[in-house]
C-alpha cells in the first residue's frame, strides 16, 4: 500500500484468486504491507482477517 494509491485488498484478492485457481487450491494467504508515509506504527497496523475470493476460496489476509 503506497501513498496516493487505493487500498490494495480488492486487487490482491483478485490476484490471489488467479494463483489459487492455477494451483488448484481452495485457500491461501495474502500479505499487504502498508508503506504509506502516513501509516500508523507497525504494532498498530498489524491485522489479520478472513476473506473470500469471488469464487469462494478462503484467504487469510495479513496487513502490516
Amino acid at each position: 500500500w503506497r501513498d496516493r494509491r487505493p487500498d490494495p485488498l480488492i486487487e490482491g484478492l483478485e490476484q490471489i484468486e488467479r494463483y489459487l485457481a492455477r494451483m488448484q487450491l481452495d485457500q491461501g494467504f495474502l500479505v499487504l504491507f502498508d508503506q504509506r508515509t502516513t501509516a500508523p506504527e507497525w504494532a498498530a497496523r498489524m491485522q489479520r482477517l478472513d476473506a473470500q475470493t469471488a469464487s469462494g476460496r478462503k484467504v487469510q489476509v495479513f496487513r502490516g
